[in-house]
């Protein structure tokens, strides 16, 4: 596999007068963090590109990373296929730490669903899912201390999962939302995954035809307050509402657009659903246009066509899904080219 640079996000504030400091300025905020394909970590002045400082030794040359993400100075990295050596799982390195130290948590075996970062809880614990395969931690959604990797917590269900973890929130705490490949979205409590024999779920949701193999997961909430979860997969998307009044949420199946698909991990901003179509060939999905990907803005209470970008991509999509914010919609296609689709300025 070939190793893939990934951008995280901004730093918080330096250690202080007893630590390392963040080069940038004052806040160090406004760094940007790439990983090369040679496994290092770049800190580079958003303005002209420069490293701020040497490069920092981080994951093995050639890593394929699927996805990483900057919180508290920690940065996170999904690895996986075992390109150059680099098992599945995750790695973190503490940007600030003396020596700057490197921890991982290794699936042995066990493939790392999604093409997305790490996904993090309120509380900053690791989530991630894994598919099938020779290990212990197969077809599981598996808690991980931040920092250390160390595993907290676990539940592991009868087949495997196919897209990355998303946490909400249901009633004040976490909830995880896991899409697993018998069509059906499992939810967890983060406080007690799995129960005491980590295989009993808090709640599992219907069987969905669009949520069947889903690639990844989106949430958001409604003007009304309504918790909405979006799954995209190879036929279309699928769109649930988590809530209820118990102590146990309900799922209820809302709506299904078939055209979308095979979609890649969609996006919700300001109640609409972006999902890119990958060009792909899918059975019962029409959003393919012969190898041209698509970009499909969806009404998020009733999954209807607002808008396509028609043939404005020239080539397929796969691995990350949009991106958005500041009214603009980012999509990078598989010949290199960044499409940003949004509303014209005024003139």
């Amino acid at each position: 596999g070939r190793g893939r640079g990934a951008g995280a996000g901004a730093a918080g504030r330096g250690a202080g007068p007893q630590g390392p400091v963040m080069p940038g300025g004052r806040d160090a905020s406004d760094n940007v963090y790439a990983i090369s394909s040679g496994g290092m970590v770049h800190l580079m002045n958003p303005q002209v590109g420069t490293d701020q400082i040497p490069p920092i030794k981080f994951l093995p040359p050639g890593a394929r990373v699927t996805g990483s993400i900057l919180v508290d100075n920690v940065l996170y990295a999904a690895t996986s296929g075992g390109c150059g050596g680099a098992a599945s799982g995750v790695w973190a390195l503490d940007i600030l730490g003396e020596g700057r130290p490197v921890a991982t948590f290794d699936t042995k075996g066990a493939g790392l669903a999604g093409a997305v970062a790490p996904t993090l809880g309120t509380d900053a614990t690791i989530y991630i899912a894994t598919t099938s395969g020779d290990a212990a931690v197969g077809n599981s959604v598996i808690a991980l201390e931040p920092k250390t990797l160390k595993q907290k917590d676990s539940f592991t269900a009868a087949g495997p999962f196919t897209a990355a973890p998303i946490v909400v929130q249901y009633k004040g705490k976490d909830v995880i939302v896991a899409a697993n490949k018998d069509g059906r979205l499992y939810v967890l409590d983060a406080s007690a995954m799995g129960g005491t024999d980590h295989k009993t779920p808090l709640l599992v949701g219907p069987a969905v035809e669009g949520a069947a193999e889903a690639a990844g997961l989106a949430s958001w909430i409604d003007g009304e307050g309504t918790r909405w979860i979006a799954a995209a997969g190879r036929s279309g998307i699928a769109a649930f509402t988590l809530g209820g009044t118990g102590d146990v949420p309900e799922m209820q199946f809302k709506w299904r657009a078939a055209d979308v698909g095979p979609a890649l991990t969609p996006l919700a901003m300001n109640g609409v659903v972006f999902a890119v179509a990958s060009g792909d060939a899918a059975a019962g999905g029409r959003g393919s246009r012969g190898g041209i990907a698509t970009l499909h803005a969806l009404d998020g209470a009733t999954g209807k066509s607002l808008w396509t970008s028609a043939t404005t991509m020239t080539a397929a999509a796969h691995g990350a899904g949009p991106s958005g914010g500041d009214s603009q919609v980012y999509v990078t296609a598989d010949d290199g080219t960044l499409y940003a689709f949004g509303m014209p300025a005024e003139r």
